[in-house]
């Protein structure tokens, strides 16, 4: 639901303010040659393969050397993070507001950062489980 938040309010943005609006570059170009509807089948394909992948480690209990798939819910709660601060800072470009700024980062500095505190978090969580 989160990222479908994401694509629905970036497709407003780039409707708003043209497809240069998007700061991935491949995205961009998916849009300049495709139009809105590629970007969203490209980033919905994209959401449910990366959703599905995760699912299918967590659910099997596949290790990766001696990480257990703990270690994959932070990648779920940066997904959501990241989904949530770059949809809302779209639909703030659109209602006339510049895009958000934290910490002098704007908003697709901020997704990554978003997308990799939590997995970074699980996984020291789990070093000290192990000590």
């Amino acid at each position: 639901m989160v990222s479908l938040y994401d694509v629905v309010s970036t497709a407003l943005c780039i409707d708003f303010c043209g497809y240069t609006y998007e700061a991935n570059a491949l995205l961009r170009w998916i849009i300049h040659g495709f139009g809105v509807a590629g970007f969203i089948g490209v980033k919905l394909c994209v959401t449910v393969v990366a959703l599905a992948a995760v699912y299918y480690i967590i659910a099997n209990n596949i290790h990766f050397g001696s990480n257990s798939p703990n270690g994959f819910y932070g990648i779920y709660l940066g997904v959501i993070l990241s989904n949530i601060y770059a949809g809302t800072s779209n639909i703030s470009v659109i209602t006339g507001n510049t895009s958000f700024y934290l910490l002098s980062l704007d908003c697709m500095q901020m997704v990554v950062v978003l997308a990799c505190i939590p997995l970074i978090g699980v996984l020291l969580l789990e070093i000290y489980r192990r000590c």
